[in-house]
């Protein structure tokens, strides 16, 4: 916004005096349509227009959202199709963002995991967390630990997903098992 003298239209006018009403009696300032206007000693600023900051932090969540390093997603609650999937779910499952556009949860687990998918988790509350099994493009089973949270998503009821591959921590676990398991033996 640029600066304005006091006094060169109705609205920078009314601007100064509710400031200036603000001021003397701690009232929050006015907010406009057109920013937020803040007082100083002797002169106004206007920050951004909120639309203009909220696009800015949109991008911001956006990068972050992309580049994080573990698999994220978010899919349709309601038909279980992928909206949205991350670098890393892309680089983890092996598929594109246009072919995981064309998929949903069921292509990504294995028949006898349907029933467990059908019971739909998430619905029953809004901070689920299951360790569950998925299969990626090239046919490999991955161990995971999701964490979904709901979150609303170009008008739909939608669930944020972050992924942790736990397959190796499975593996070590089971390593483990089996080495007690010969110690006690003798």
């Amino acid at each position: 916004c640029h600066r304005r003298s006091a006094g060169s239209s109705l609205s920078t006018r009314r601007a100064l005096s509710a400031a200036l009403k603000a001021r003397s009696t701690s009232e929050k300032m006015p907010n406009w349509n057109t920013g937020m206007v803040t007082a100083s000693t002797t002169r106004f600023r206007c920050t951004s227009p909120p639309s203009a900051a909220r696009a800015v932090a949109s991008q911001r969540y956006r990068v972050l959202f992309e580049r994080h390093p573990l698999p994220m997603w978010v899919f349709d609650g309601d038909t279980m199709a992928f909206l949205s999937v991350n670098e890393a779910a892309q680089r983890t499952y092996g598929y594109s963002a246009d072919e995981f556009s064309r998929m949903t949860l069921r292509d990504i687990r294995l028949p006898e995991d349907q029933p467990a998918l059908d019971a739909r988790p998430w619905t029953h509350d809004d901070d689920v967390q299951l360790v569950t099994r998925h299969v990626t493009k090239a046919g490999q089973l991955l161990d995971v630990q999701i964490r979904a949270q709901p979150v609303p998503f170009q008008g739909r009821d939608a669930r944020l997903v972050l992924i942790e591959n736990i397959t190796g921590q499975r593996a070590l676990e089971a390593q483990l098992r089996q080495s007690q398991k010969m110690e006690a033996i003798g």
